[in-house]
């Protein structure tokens, strides 16, 4: 019996799926540091396939989110980063309780997502681009950026030339969001 074109491609659709041993679900009945280890050592893990780094991505963006909403920030990208107010907490002791939070510095975190910046996949790019931009909190963070060099992998995601549109979108608002945090630490090859 003959399928016709719109049965196709929806049989095709089902079957792309990805198995739900590769889906990751933050856990509501752990703590935000024991879901921050979980995806931090699935992160680092060589032998995690392609639907679980970017599942692990998404959730370690929800993951900050959360930190930031329990921590009563808002998530937009625009955080006031004016010197804190008599009894408010400036962004740098933010920085260093958000790291207490989820249990790894910040160094730690931009090294392990660091290694999806180089992905084949620009939609693992794009989701390790948005999880640097929720990282990035202080002129702290953007040094510690700076210092392990990410900057030039940003570049390669701005490039016109390419085919990433979901990553380029993603780069520029990390780099917007670098200009809120630090102006001045932001390196030339980015401009």
């Amino acid at each position: 019996m003959a399928m016709s074109s719109w049965m196709i491609r929806r049989s095709l659709r089902q079957r792309s799926r990805p198995a739900p041993e590769d889906c990751y679900r933050l856990d509501t009945d752990k703590t935000l540091r024991e879901n921050a280890n979980d995806i931090y050592i699935g992160l680092c893990s060589f032998h995690t396939s392609i639907n679980k780094r970017l599942s692990l991505l998404n959730g370690l963006v929800k993951l900050i989110d959360r930190w930031k909403r329990d921590a009563g920030l808002d998530s937009s990208v625009s955080v006031n980063i004016s010197p804190p107010q008599p009894g408010g907490r400036s962004m740098t002791v933010l920085s260093g309780e958000r790291d207490a939070c989820l249990g790894y510095t910040v160094q730690q975190w931009m090294c392990c997502v660091g290694r999806s910046l180089v992905h084949q996949l620009p939609q693992i790019r794009a989701g390790a681009l948005r999880v640097l931009r929720r990282l990035l909190l202080a002129p702290c963070d953007m040094r510690e950026f700076n210092r392990l060099q990410l900057a030039h992998l940003i570049c390669r995601s701005l490039d016109v030339m390419l085919r990433n549109g979901e990553e380029r979108v993603q780069a520029l608002k990390l780099v917007r969001r670098m200009l809120i945090v630090a102006p001045d630490e932001l390196r030339p090859a980015i401009v």
